[in-house]
Parts: C-alpha cells; structure tokens; sequence
C-alpha cells in the first residue's frame, strides 16, 4: 500500500537546506568507511501478546524463544516480481528471491528507482532529471529536459507518468508515445503560481496537487496555499480549499492550517489526505494531517502532528483506516508511534506503548497484520554520534495482528544484534517481508523474511546509503535506494 502514498520529495530536500536547527537533537555526523559484513547471525522469533511485554522485550532486547515457528527456506523458483536497487550510483534489477541480476546503467549519477504499474519501465532520477528505461530493451529517454523534475510519481493503473518541474509546472507524459503535456503551467510573475505536490487517485483518473501563488506585499509577501483536483486529461480542473498567510505571521486560530501540500488519497477515491503547515522549520518538526471529501467540503484534522515522510502512513486494504507514524519532533528516536485512525469518521486507536519509538507502518495486503520498526524511546537528552547510533541500531522488525483491536498481539520478527533493521514491505500474498538492514560498519542490504517468523533471506548484498547511517535524525528515505513490483512478471532478465 506504500505505492499508494504520495509525498513531495523535495520538501525534504528543502528542509535540508533551509532549516535552523533550534531543538535539542543533535546534528549530523559525517560519513563512517563501509567494509564488507563481518558475519550472518541465525535470528529468532519472540511472540509477545501485551503492549507491556513488548515494552519489556525492546527495552532489555532480549533474544530468548518464547515460541517458535519452523519454516521451509523460500522456494528458489517462487514467482515474487523483480526488485530495482541503486548500488554505486547505478540502477540493477533481479527476481525475486534468487534471480539473476542485471545491471541498467553505468555512468553512476542515478537513484530513485520506481516501476511502472505494467513493470516493464522503470523512471529513476539522473542529475535532477526523470530518465525512463524498458527493462526488456534497455530503451532509455529523458524527459523534459530543459526543466530540473523535483517529483516523479506513476499511475497506479497505467503506464502514465506525472511530474513537477522545477519552475513549478505539472506535466504527464504515458507509453508509447511519451508525449508531455502540461496539465498545470507555472506563473511567473508579481503573483507566482508554482506546484508543490502531487497524488494520483487509486482509479488513476484524478490527480491531486497543491499550488502556492506567491504574491509581492510589503512589508511581507503573501502566499495563497491551494488544494485542486484535476482530471489524468487536465479537465475538470477544481479547487478544494485554500489558505492565505504572511510569512512570519503566528500560527492561525487552533480550527485554521498553514497550507494544504497534497499526501495520498483514500482507497475508495471519496477523500484526499493533505498537511497543514508550509514553512520548512514547522514540516521539519511534524504537521498536522487533514481530509477532505474529494467532491468539496470542509477539512478535518486526522492527526495532531506527524512527520512528512509517506512512509509514515499506509491506507488499509479495506479503505477504512490509515495507520500512522504519530508525534512531532524531528528525531525519530522519540516521541514516534503507530495510531490506527478512521478515515471517515476520525476516531482512533494507539497501537505501540510511549515508551518505544515505532515507524514505517505497512499493512499487510489481507489486512490482518501491521508490520512496523521498533525501538526503545529514551528520551530527547541524548547526545550525539555514538549515543544515536546505539539507539537507532536496537531497531527490529514487528508485527502486530490487528483483526481484534481488543486484543492485539505482537510478535517480534528480527533480533539480530548486529543490523538495525528498517523499513517493512509485505509481499502481496502476505507471506513474506522484504526490510533494509544496515550493519555494525554503516552497510545496507535487503532481506526476506516470512511473516510466521524463521531465518531471514539476503536477497541484495549491497545498496549504496549516501545519506550516511544517520540521514535527516535517523530517518533514511528507502525509496530513494530500492523499489519492488509484485504484478505478473512479463519479462526475462537476460
């Protein structure tokens, strides 16, 4: 369900920039020597049943059995779609699990991999730019090349493509053909129209963007922060809600938001997701999340404050509920864990204990089952380097059944010591989970493992991180490092 959510990518790299660190977390460190993996531990499989006894497992970190599930190995001939991972600035793809790999690209200048809906493309970013590739062929082309693209985003039915370019503007461009068309032009002029985010509907017929018209007023500017929807053709063009604000001004009345920057839509197409803050310091530190009907209505506030990453929220299979990485602060290690909301009517569930920093929620495709990442929450007085490190490697993969919210069961499904374990995605069957480890030594790899529990897969031995072991305060963006297509495999990686 992770495809489904959409988030602008660039925000971040705006936050990056612009941000004056005024909080008590630390700053970055600089990049430690990647070596090879010293050596695979064997992992166990801990059934916890209480929110206490899992508060009590993360804590102490503990290894012991308390049941345990045998599993055949996964079959070297199952059919679980192809995986595309950035290694050395270069673009390679395999099946899954035990596939042949084949390298796409060579010049080393290339992330961000993501596979079309039929599989047969994949659109990765070289140089600010979107580049598409035929994985059968190898047939590459640029788009729009005059403009830098700051978001790229696929239908999720068609082989259609929308993006933003630098200056502002929304285009579309879908096979064979690839023609460009512009749905929405930037203004550049003393009132400035630029796009800022995107999400296509789950029909694919309807996108979603968010538009800033930035207007010249002494003694500060105004900005006019705009939620539309537009029809895959550019009809029907409609405006949902909008918000005006000086830079500088206090926050609005507690009922008011910021801006309106577009996140996912609702399974059933009825409601559009947004946040509602647009200054890069307030996003930084966690915004609020609204709805909104997609036909027109009044926004309502889901969530308090949460962080901007997409993979901090996963719809349900049903369509009814959202699970969410809840809690400002802009360091992951704190104040972070997992809510389950009602989309329509907004009511909520807490799932993990304050006491552990929970991220990455992904429901599993029959809806029974939450994968997240878990670790203890020791508080904002920590300091940096080796004390972050330490925190952010006692990360693990969990489960939590959720088909009786009376009774949730958790289950811890990695302990190995020497990775810090992140980042689930379930395969479509919901048997298994592919995750990212980083070792003792700043390396990261892919994995499998099945969702009864059992000795975890190596599937990729190296991806590139060139955002360090620490990335934005311990959060690290896996899409810019790897994707997974589950359909039907059309093609032989030869």
């Amino acid at each position: 369900m992770k495809r489904n959510i959409i988030l602008l990518s660039f925000i971040i790299t705006i936050l990056l920039v612009e941000i004056i660190i005024i909080s008590g977390c630390p700053s970055p460190q600089t990049s430690i020597e990647t070596t090879a993996l010293e050596e695979t531990i064997m992992e166990e499989t801990t059934l916890i049943t209480t929110k206490e006894e899992v508060k009590e497992e993360i804590a102490e970190e503990t290894t012991e059995i308390t049941e345990e599930t045998t599993i055949d190995f996964i079959n070297e001939e199952a059919n679980m779609g192809i995986l595309a991972y950035v290694k050395d600035g270069n673009i390679y793809v395999k099946d899954l699990p035990n596939g042949q790999v084949k390298q796409l690209t060579t010049d080393g200048k290339n992330h961000s991999p993501r596979f079309s809906p039929s599989g047969q493309w994949i659109a990765y970013n070289k140089n600010d730019k979107i580049c598409l590739i035929q994985i059968s062929s190898g047939e590459t082309r640029a788009m729009n090349t005059n403009n830098e693209v700051k978001k790229f985003i696929w239908s999720p039915v068609s082989d259609t493509i929308a993006y933003i370019t630098q200056p502002g503007s929304l285009f579309v461009a879908s096979s064979p053909e690839w023609y460009e068309h512009e749905l929405v032009p930037n203004i550049d002029s003393r009132e400035r129209k630029y796009v800022i985010a995107l999400a296509w509907s789950p029909d694919g017929e309807w996108i979603a963007y968010s538009q800033n018209k930035w207007i010249k007023k002494e003694p500060s500017p105004e900005i006019h922060s705009s939620l539309f929807k537009i029809g895959k053709d550019g009809s029907e063009k409609t405006e949902l809600c909008c918000s005006n604000f000086l830079l500088g001004k206090t926050p609005l009345q507690p009922d008011e938001y910021y801006a309106s920057i577009v996140a996912t839509w609702s399974l059933d197409d009825k409601y559009i997701l947004f946040l509602s803050e647009l200054t890069a310091s307030l996003l930084a530190d966690g915004t609020s999340l609204m709805f909104i009907p997609a036909n027109g209505g009044n926004p309502i506030k889901l969530v308090e404050r949460m962080l901007i990453y997409s993979d901090f929220l996963d719809n349900s299979p049903d369509g009814e509920s959202i699970a969410i990485t809840e809690g400002g602060d802009r360091c992951t290690w704190i104040n972070k864990h997992i809510v389950i909301v009602d989309i329509t009517s907004g009511s909520r569930s807490i799932i993990t204990d304050e006491n552990i920093s929970a991220l990455y929620p992904e429901w599993s495709p029959n809806g029974k089952q939450i994968a997240y990442v878990a670790a203890p929450d020791i508080g904002s007085n920590i300091g940096g380097g080796d004390t972050n490190k330490d925190v952010m490697a006692k990360r693990r993969i969990w489960l939590v059944n959720v088909s009786n919210m009376e009774k949730l069961q958790f289950k811890q499904l990695t302990s190995d010591q020497t990775y810090r374990d992140e980042f689930p995605i379930w395969s479509r069957d919901s048997k298994y989970i592919l995750f990212a480890r980083i070792d003792t030594e700043d390396r990261a790899s892919l994995w499998l493992i099945p969702e009864g529990g059992g000795e975890p897969q190596q599937v990729v031995e190296e991806l590139t991180l060139t955002s360090g072991w620490f990335g934005f305060y311990g959060y690290t963006d896996w899409n810019d490092y790897f994707d997974w297509w589950q359909g039907d495999v059309i093609t032989t990686l030869k």
